[in-house]
């Protein structure tokens, strides 16, 4: 039996963020850094009428395998950051860039195809919608009855001519429904993005906050999405409306946006929600069952809260109500959207960050549960505003979407305007992550099958390697608690260096035997993508407590000294591993800031046939070069001459057929790579893996092949 070897740190390597960043960017995303307001003051309190008019804000352009959460069982292995070694992370491009590079595509399993492709041309016309502001916004503050008689505050929003609410009847948007404000001005320039185009606008505070009746029910209780369906009923029958309803809302306000589209109010006719959690246990505070340290670097938002709602939420209460509740009971049960996507009847619009610290796998758990009604747009994005409603001076993420994609979906679905592109049928947006310069930019899914895709596996080798080809059985040990850096640690597997690119779509899985010295252990896993330099930056991780290997609802003690199967699913991405960079992964318990820590125990995971790393879509090798392959193609035959050496990497996608991308060298003519990050100039269509028949060319190339017979 072999321990853990000391972690080597690279030239540069990966350190936690300072708890300070993580505040900063949650305070630029909850509004406590917005420049609109010059002081901080209570909110109104009561039926004060009170009216002003505003101009028009500028207009922005997750042996033993687990099934999903349910009550009951483990679900996916997510949190939510690195608990340990915090990446760096990939710049991911511009949005609404796309290498024009062609079609890939990627057979899955089930003999289906999924294509990877620029934006369609309804999507690009879909996003580039807009239409100008024609109304000014009249204020007044209200007090909404819910079903129970409590009320809740709010300000309603108007569109305008003159000072004078504008008459008839118009549709509305129940615009966040939060328990934050301290957002407030926030809150007006996003309601005021739609009002000034036609929209009655609805903003409130929950129960016991913001000067709201009734009192807190604690962070995402069920409650909130009855009393946002109450909004919406209510917004339906005012006098001004003409009953068509729709909803939006960020993180939380994303959360109470789907809780009124499970409770089905009949006058709701779309949602939009932007971030939102899909169970709170899992996707923040005990991931995998592993509870996060309350205060720490990942466990801090009861002491925002309390910031955000003026003190209305205790962050103390927040802490022990979650510490009273360590397993996945009805307490949280009842607040998860897990089990209700039946209930989900009218079109979703939803937004999600591949590398959002908080929800990036809560939102893509919402849209796996109702993909037949659900359109997405997934960017490289943090938790912060995903959406330039005119407020991205300091609050949203970088490369936002614009804000005519909200409108365009409101416009086509609630106000129901003739002739606006939003794509017929669900779609599937997605920036890739990966190396700067080296992505296809942003591509459109043809379908989004986290299972079930065409994947690579890899075992774990006793000598620290992830290789597709059989290895040797051996046992290996690491300690916990204790940091990845300190010797006997952690477990590193790395892969060689890759010779094409590799992209991951889906859920990474690793399943794998291991022998406690005591009933419990934690297993925290980073899949790390590596470059010649050794430096590492975070692709996502996953989280599971060995206790909670069958259940969250009823863990199971571990037989201490026996091998125990464990199967952990790493959080999804969509990320493309360059050739020449290494696939790594690191088991370990977690870092003591972030995680509880459990006894102390020895783990010893048995590497070889046993252990395995499943990554999703990566079989796949790329079809064409990235951002700089040519639109102008050629599909010529092709005579390999006797100074001509083909270097060809065939990654088989279909029983007959191959695709390989190649790079040309000739003794007499040698060709140095045009794309910078790799050498491959073309690709060949190989109907038999040993005779090459044809070459695809890009026009912008077909000088290299002077000199060669084709």
């Amino acid at each position: 039996m072999k321990t853990a070897p000391a972690y080597e740190r690279p030239g540069r390597y990966l350190t936690r963020r300072p708890r300070s960043l993580l505040y900063a960017h949650l305070l630029l995303a909850l509004g406590a850094c917005s420049s609109a307001p010059k002081s901080v003051q209570p909110p109104d309190e009561g039926d004060t009428s009170s009216e002003s008019e505003a101009d028009p804000p500028p207009t922005g352009g997750a042996t033993d395998k687990p099934t999903r959460m349910d009550a009951g069982s483990p679900g996916k292995s997510q949190t939510v950051k690195d608990s340990g070694l915090g990446g760096t992370r990939a710049d991911a491009g511009t949005f609404g860039a796309s290498a024009d590079a062609g079609v890939d595509t990627n057979d899955a399993s089930d003999g289906s195809t999924i294509t990877f492709s620029e934006r369609s041309e309804a999507t690009k016309a879909w996003w580039a919608y807009d239409r100008p502001a024609t109304y000014t916004v009249l204020t007044s503050t209200v007090q909404v009855p819910t079903k129970d008689g409590t009320k809740l505050n709010c300000k309603l929003y108007r569109p305008a001519k003159d000072g004078v609410a504008v008459p008839g009847k118009l549709p509305g948007l129940v615009v966040e429904f939060t328990p934050y404000p301290l957002q407030a001005d926030q809150y007006a320039t996003e309601a005021a993005y739609f009002v000034t185009r036609g929209y009655n606008g609805l903003v409130c505070t929950l129960r016991g906050v913001g000067g709201s009746g009734g009192e807190w029910q604690h962070a995402f209780s069920r409650q909130d999405g009855r009393d946002a369906a109450d909004l919406v009923e209510w917004l339906a029958a005012q006098p001004f409306s003409d009953g068509r309803i729709g909803m939006f809302g960020e993180s939380y306000g994303g959360q109470t946006t789907y809780g009124a589209a499970v409770e089905a109010p009949p006058h709701l006719r779309a949602v939009a929600p932007l971030q939102s959690p899909a169970n709170l246990y899992d996707d923040v505070l005990y991931p995998g069952g592993i509870r996060t340290v309350p205060g720490g670097e990942a466990n801090f938002w009861p002491i925002i809260a309390s910031l955000m709602s003026f003190g209305a939420i205790s962050a103390d209460a927040e802490y022990a109500s979650d510490g009273a509740h360590p397993t996945y009971d009805m307490f949280w049960q009842e607040r998860a959207l897990y089990g209700r996507y039946a209930d989900l009847k009218v079109p979703v619009l939803g937004f999600g960050g591949w590398i959002d610290n908080f929800f990036r796998s809560g939102m893509l758990s919402n849209v796996e549960g109702a993909l037949d009604r659900t359109w997405v747009v997934y960017g490289q994005w943090i938790h912060t505003i995903p959406v330039d409603l005119g407020t991205c001076e300091n609050q949203c993420a970088p490369d936002p979407a614009p804000g005519g994609i909200l409108l365009a979906w409101f416009d086509h679905w609630v106000m129901e305007l003739k002739n606006v592109p939003v794509p017929a049928t669900p779609t599937f947006l997605s920036l890739e992550g990966g190396t700067k310069g080296a992505t296809r930019g942003w591509q459109e899914l043809s379908r989004w099958v986290p299972e079930g895709t065409q994947h690579l596996t890899y075992q774990l080798g006793s000598d620290a390697t992830l290789t597709p080809s059989a290895t040797a059985s051996e046992a290996l040990t690491f300690h916990q608690p204790a940091e990845a850096d300190v010797s006997g640690g952690a477990l590193t597997f790395s892969t060689a260096a890759l010779d094409v690119d590799r992209v991951l779509v889906g859920h990474p899985v690793l399943d794998f035997r291991a022998k406690l010295s005591a009933t419990d252990a934690n297993f925290y896993v980073t899949l790390l993508d590596v470059d010649a330099m050794g430096t590492e930056t975070l692709v996502n991780d996953g989280y599971l407590k060995a206790s909670h290997r069958m259940s969250h609802t009823t863990p199971t003690p571990v037989p201490v000294g026996e091998a125990i199967g464990y199967h952990l699913e790493v959080r999804a991405q969509h990320y493309r591993f360059v050739a020449g960079h290494r696939v790594r992964i690191r088991i370990w318990g977690g870092a003591k800031d972030v995680l509880e820590q459990t006894p102390p125990v020895d783990v010893t995971i048995e590497t070889g046939s046993g252990a395995t790393l499943t990554m999703p879509g990566f079989a796949y090798a790329p079809w064409l070069p990235a951002a700089e392959a040519s639109q102008q193609l050629e599909v010529l035959p092709l005579q390999v001459g006797k100074d001509l050496g083909l270097l060809a990497h065939a990654a088989v996608v279909a029983d007959e057929h191959a695709l390989a991308c190649l790079s040309l060298v000739s003794a007499q003519h040698p060709v140095e790579p045009r794309h910078g990050h790799r050498p491959h100039l073309a690709c060949v269509v190989i109907p038999e893996v040993a005779t090459v028949t044809t070459l695809v060319v890009g026009e912008e190339d077909r000088d290299l092949l002077d000199g060669f017979e084709v």
